[in-house]
């Protein structure tokens, strides 16, 4: 029985004598195209998350520190108030706050950021050689900060009533370098970063 060669079976959608090899591939590479641009902005769009919420953890860590330190001076100023209160002056060494418990520190405080203390400055007055004044500082982050414009931006230097001198071991490297002074600067831009500064002169 004689048999034919079968003829191999033809694609309905190729012309006679086309194989399926030869069938355009315009169609496949467009297919393929748009799975890699989806891609490409998924991670275009993963990338832009995450810098943005890498600069807003930094800020808000930032802005936590800052409330920090002014809640620090807060307690130190309380502190200072009670030690007045009960030897009608304020110390000429910070220490002495903490070893008298008037401020409830395990050890002196310091800025959480740098690890270096706060500054702290008092006044004598002249006439009764009492330390009757004031200024404590802390270096804030961000020199935007509402609470700038609660401080007092005060210069502690001395005047014809006023003999001013830094506790040695409660100031800023920074502001140890400044010469001429027995005090600190506590403008909001001294040179020395960001200042919040509270004083006080008692009556």
């Amino acid at each position: 029985m004689d048999t034919q060669p079968q003829q191999p079976m033809q694609s309905p959608n190729l012309a006679p004598g086309q194989s399926i090899s030869d069938k355009p591939k315009k169609k496949r590479k467009r297919f393929l195209l748009i799975p890699c641009i989806i891609l490409i902005l998924l991670i275009v769009f993963v990338l832009i998350n995450y810098s943005v919420s890498t600069i807003s953890i930094k800020s808000a860590r930032s802005r936590a520190r800052d409330t920090r330190r002014i809640s620090d001076i807060r307690q130190i100023e309380l502190a200072l108030e009670l030690h007045f209160a009960k030897y009608e002056q304020y110390p000429s060494k910070f220490q002495v706050l903490i070893d008298e418990n008037f401020l409830n520190f395990i050890q002196a405080p310091i800025d959480l950021k740098t690890g270096k203390p706060y500054s702290y400055a008092y006044g004598t007055d002249k006439n009764n050689r009492k330390i009757l004044y004031y200024h404590l500082g802390a270096v804030l982050n961000n020199k935007n900060s509402d609470m700038l414009n609660q401080d007092d931006d005060f210069f502690s230097i001395d005047t014809d009533l006023i003999d001013w001198q830094r506790d040695p071991d409660y100031i800023s490297n920074c502001l140890l370098k400044i010469n001429g002074m027995n005090g600190f600067n506590g403008a909001d831009d001294s040179g020395c970063g960001t200042i919040y500064d509270k004083v006080y002169l008692s009556e």
